[in-house]
């Protein structure tokens, strides 16, 4: 004779065993099947006297940790043709947001707006009334971007490109042959390169300002001084040296 518990007690196949208060006999059918297949789930616990610990079981992982899960949403959550978050520490996370939001493609560009069939006056870049405005052409193609990079690479001396979509840019990021620590540095501030553009290009849309395009890339170089002077307790270069080249100096 089979029975279930209905004080949520231990259940006990070919004996009756008075854990609680009240019990009911299986009826059959859906009932002893569920029964005789949680019989055979608690056949494989093993219970042991050591103390009780939570573990993460995602992946390979068996303990939670930030580098581990971004790795799993790197390999498995996001598109293949997106690219791997990246972090840097010396950034406030306002800045490596905004710049893992550019490289998804995932911020509200006007183009993307039309497309979702938004009613909005204008699809224009505000920045140049050029051209639709997209992440591609922001970042990257705008005549006031094209400008701006090709500061930043007259600055720390770089052979690059002055109209790359963001895609393309760290794809050139990643195949940089130099030392790590300077290959941080020349993605830090591309990122900060990224936050200054997109908050020009928000003062100009939300707050009708019309800044002065030529402190673009005066602001590039006082917040990625800032940031990394204050956030990283190993800095040695002064503000000078910033200005002159960071690279030179690391």
């Amino acid at each position: 004779m089979r029975w279930k518990w209905t004080s949520n007690v231990l259940l006990i196949k070919g004996q009756t065993v008075v854990l609680g208060i009240g019990e009911e006999r299986l009826e059959g059918g859906r009932e002893i099947e569920q029964f005789d297949n949680l019989m055979v789930e608690l056949g494989h616990v093993s219970l042991t006297d050591s103390q009780d610990r939570w573990i993460w079981s995602f992946g390979d992982m068996t303990d939670f940790t930030v580098k581990g899960v971004r790795k799993v949403i790197d390999d498995f959550i996001l598109p293949s043709w997106a690219r791997k978050t990246i972090w840097f520490k010396f950034l406030p996370r306002k800045v490596n947001i905004c710049a893992w939001r550019v490289l998804l493609k995932r911020l509200p560009m006007r183009v993307n707006l039309v497309s979702k069939g938004i009613d909005i006056p204008s699809s224009l870049c505000p920045i140049c009334n050029d051209h639709e405005e997209s992440i591609d052409h922001v970042f990257g193609m705008c005549l006031v971007a094209n400008r701006i990079w090709g500061l930043v690479a007259s600055w720390l001396g770089l052979p690059l490109s002055s109209s790359l979509a963001p895609i393309e840019l760290m794809s050139w990021w990643d195949t940089l042959r130099v030392q790590t620590h300077k290959k941080d540095m020349i993605g830090m501030i591309i990122f900060v390169t990224w936050w200054i553009i997109r908050r020009f290009r928000n003062d100009l849309v939300f707050e009708k300002n019309r800044h002065n395009k030529e402190t673009i890339f005066d602001e590039i170089l006082n917040f990625s001084f800032l940031w990394y002077s204050s956030r990283n307790r190993k800095c040695n270069i002064s503000r000078i040296e910033w200005l002159k080249n960071p690279l030179l100096y690391l």
